[in-house]
């Protein structure tokens, strides 16, 4: 039996082995060996993604629904929070394997998956096995690979070619319910997956995407208006319906966005929080110069490199295919994204101004991610290139030589603007369109043409493709360890004893002139309670201190004076302090470092004498985590936190409320009075306390929608207490208090995913239903 790889079913397992392979290669290149020397330090895969993935392994490994993290910032919401993906499917991994493993292995498994996405979208395309796998390694390469300090970015992006590949299945001459199925989950796993941002993103191709190619169907008559109608209203339903089933996690994540300052349109200092300039040209110089890399977007260590034979078809396909509408529709979203990712900073600001007034957009941050679609529609562009290339091969020279037209001074002006290095890979790409032209009259190069191109295409990236990434050698160490810029100053063990002795109290690490990095929720020094937190978005309240102390609205508090904003460590419970300081010369260059560390080894270094002196302090002043008080004042929340964090009042005498309650304010207990925590879980909160008159009871948790409170098993009102915290109104004499966080976001987003998942249930089967009866139909008419 000969294989033909041109059958369709071959063609399509060519595409998969091609790309699953380059995604090896790449991978195992790209990822140090352990031990190795130049590593990019991974701030936010240490410092939140490693700790946030540890704990909800944890709780779902004790049966339960990670809704809360009690530790940072005094409590904030986790299963809100996306990024964790505490209800995408992968992410369960983690109740049984060691997190760190998993971290590793979701994130290469991701990598194949959009790899396996582009390839078969390609397919689709009537692209040859050998192309179509070829060109899903740029796509990983620049789109996903050098996103995996990031994982959620690369779970996200990962679903996109898979949404287009449903969508071009279901527009096409024979829709399947099963592509119908396979767009609703897909759909709803990539809202899963943690990263919404680049959900809006792909939207904005994956929308117009169908509706041009329901049209084209049209144009063409090879559908009717109302059969194309109905194939857009498939599509349409399928994604609601995936958005639906998302709902469970959705709607948490849109009542944690209304309590923080993302609810109203970011700042542009905001916006732009990791990109200090405009990048376009220096992104315009990196196309075209191949050099070892690190891809990831937001690092800037030369992102956007495609590859020059990726260029080359993909101007090709702009002069041979310029009719079509497919064509300008992914040049035309690519070439706006490509402008739009500078944001405020570039020409296209006032574009861009426009474009943050469109719904969810305006509280986006990072505008540079929007490079990610768009070297996504490059990369497709070159893929319809390849397909002007294998027409060529059977004889059909239809637009190749307007294709030509373009293509070619796009690779002498690269080979002009790059040196030498892209000079011969230009030359390359040029001597590849000339081979493909001759091909058609000599059947051997007509056979060899698809591998020699997938060849080119795939070393090119490879040959640019260096050592920079940690996740075969995840530096675990570096989360377990209080470090200031990489100096260790506090020992796990120590720093484990000193939060056991603490109990419910909080102690904290903290210093004033430069970033000490929060304490991880994994290792020896795991599950301790803190005021400092490295989260984003943070509750209004948070973000509004954050910003106060001059910090940004997700590190909060973790370097500010406890000397100078006592009252807030006061109010907060925290027994001891860790202080952190050095000269101001140091302390710059500290600073300066944290951002751009490479690791030696994977242990943080020691402390340096003359670079930073460490102390240790206990505060006598700090309240109980609970207590009452029976004086009190009411003013609005901006208010209150001004006056927690300036020290404008005595939390030790006076509690400030943003509501008056139904009892008067009296000096009956003029001091805290403490009340006994008999049970403290993520999600409920039991006390005991024996009130010497009617009194404020102050629970220094944060304050938060879907807490609820009882008093003797009566429901009672909570109230936002000295800006940030939660209290309630206790009577005289000895009561049980309860506190339970059961938000009714998470209860409607259940109903809304359970009767989605019951509509699509019912969907498929009337699809299925239709499917067996056409059949029997046609089989009685035979």
């Amino acid at each position: 039996m000969r294989f033909d790889w041109k059958s369709p079913p071959l063609a399509s397992i060519l595409a998969l082995l091609v790309s699953s392979s380059g995604v090896m290669v790449l991978w195992f290149r790209f990822n140090a060996p352990p031990g190795s020397r130049g590593m990019l330090y991974p701030h936010d895969l240490l410092y939140s993604y490693y700790p946030k993935l540890a704990l909800v392994g944890d709780r779902l490994a004790a049966g339960e629904l990670p809704l809360w993290n009690p530790y940072g910032c005094t409590g904030l919401p986790l299963l809100a929070t996306l990024q964790p993906a505490a209800l995408y499917p992968p992410t369960w991994l983690a109740a049984f394997f060691e997190p760190g493993s998993v971290l590793t292995g979701l994130v290469l498994f991701h990598v194949l998956l959009g790899a396996a996405g582009t390839a078969l979208l390609f397919r689709a395309w009537s692209l040859s096995g050998w192309l179509a796998g070829a060109l899903a390694g740029p796509m990983a390469f620049a789109c996903l690979l050098g996103q995996s300090f990031w994982p959620p970015q690369v779970a996200t992006f990962a679903w996109l070619p898979w949404i287009l590949l449903c969508i071009e299945r279901l527009l096409g001459d024979a829709p399947d319910w099963r592509w119908w199925l396979g767009l609703v989950c897909a759909s709803a796993l990539q809202l899963l997956a943690g990263f919404p941002q680049l959900v809006v993103y792909g939207l904005q191709l994956s929308i117009p995407y169908a509706g041009v190619l329901a049209l084209t169907r049209v144009w063409r008559r090879e559908s009717r208006i109302l059969q194309s109608t109905r194939a857009l209203a498939g599509v349409a339903a399928a994604m609601v319906l995936g958005a639906g089933i998302a709902a469970v996690q959705l709607l948490p994540a849109a009542e944690l966005i209304a309590e923080s300052t993302r609810s109203n349109v970011v700042e542009a200092e905001q916006v732009h929080y990791l990109q200090p300039q405009a990048r376009l040209s220096r992104l315009l110089s990196n196309a075209v110069t191949p050099a070892v890399r690190n891809p990831a977007v937001e690092i800037g260590q030369g992102a956007g490199y495609l590859g020059v034979g990726v260029l080359v078809l993909a101007a090709l396909a702009l002069g041979a295919r310029a009719r079509e509408p497919r064509t300008w529709l992914i040049a035309g979203v690519g070439g706006v994204s490509f402008l739009l990712s500078d944001g405020y900073l570039g020409l296209a600001r006032p574009a861009y101004e426009l474009y943050a007034a469109l719904p969810l957009v305006g509280q986006l941050r990072s505008p540079e991610r929007l490079l990610l679609p768009a070297f996504f529609c490059v990369i497709a562009l070159a893929a319809l290139g390849a397909g002007v290339c294998e027409r060529v091969l059977t004889g059909n020279r239809t637009g190749f030589r307007a294709g030509l037209v373009v293509a070619v001074p796009v690779a002498l002006c690269a080979a002009a603007s790059g040196g030498a290095p892209t000079a011969w890979r230009a030359a390359l790409a040029l001597l590849m369109l000339a081979l493909c032209g001759r091909a058609a009259s000599h059947e051997l190069l007509r056979r060899l043409w698809p591998p020699l191109a997938c060849c080119l295409l795939l070393l090119d990236i490879f040959a640019v493709t260096g050592p920079f990434a940690s996740l075969r050698d995840l530096p675990r160490a570096w989360a377990t360890v209080p470090h200031a810029s990489g100096h260790a100053v506090l020992s796990a063990s120590d720093f484990a004893a000193e939060r056991d002795r603490a109990g419910f109290a909080r102690i904290e690490v903290a210093a004033d002139r430069f970033q000490v990095r929060p304490v991880a929720d994994v290792g020896p020094i795991a599950r301790a309670y803190r005021l400092a937190c490295y989260e984003t978005p943070l509750p209004l309240g948070w973000d509004s201190l954050s910003r106060l102390f001059g910090g940004n609205d997700f590190i909060a508090t973790a370097s500010i004076d406890p000397t100078r904003f006592a009252t807030l460590y006061d109010a907060a419970g925290v027994i001891s302090f860790t202080q952190v300081s050095a000269p101001p010369s140091v302390a710059a260059s500290l600073a300066f470092g944290a951002s751009r560390l490479y690791r030696e080894s994977a242990q943080p270094r020691p402390e340096q004498t003359g670079a930073l002196q460490v102390s240790h302090s206990e505060n006598s002043d700090a309240l109980p985590r609970a207590y009452l008080l029976s004086r009190y004042e009411q003013a609005t929340q901006t208010e209150n936190l001004l006056r927690l964090g300036l020290g404008k009042f005595d939390p030790h005498a006076l509690v400030l409320l943003e509501s008056r309650p139904d009892m008067p304010s009296s000096d009956a207990i003029p001091r805290p009075v403490a009340a006994k925590i008999e049970r403290y879980e993520s999600e409920r909160v039991e006390l005991h306390i024996d009130a010497p008159a009617e009194g404020i009871l102050v629970l220094s948790d944060t304050y938060y929608p879907g807490w609820r409170a009882w008093v003797d098993e009566e429901p009672t009102e909570i109230w936002r207490a000295n800006g940030l915290f939660r209290a309630v109104r206790v009577p005289v004499g000895s009561h049980r208090v309860v506190f339970e966080y059961a938000p009714t976001s998470l209860r409607w987003g259940l109903w809304i995913s359970v009767l989605s998942g019951l509509i699509c249930l019912l969907v498929v089967q009337h699809y299925r239903r239709g499917a067996r009866h056409f059949e029997a139909t046609d089989h009685l008419g035979q």
